[in-house]
């Protein structure tokens, strides 16, 4: 019974271990992505796309900007 007691608190530990350095990688992951502000005035019509990409998630966007509002047409 004891030695299950240590395999179990050896796993807890493990797993806890894990979820700390996961959450601090995600955190430095969040800190470096890159964020633009653009001012729509100033790009021309078209089809945009990008992607970011972090320990758990990634994420790619294709945005298309009308002319008719000068404003987004659809971003998916």
């Amino acid at each position: 019974m004891k030695n299950f007691i240590k395999v179990l608190l050896v796993i807890i530990a493990f797993i806890v271990t894990m979820m700390v350095v996961l959450f601090i990688k995600l955190g430095n992951d969040m800190k470096n992505l890159s964020y633009y502000e653009v001012d729509m005035d100033t790009i021309d019509d078209g089809i945009y796309r990008g992607k970011a990409d972090t320990i758990l998630v990634k994420a790619e966007l294709e945005v298309i900007k009308s002319a008719v509002s000068n404003a987004l047409a659809s971003v998916d």
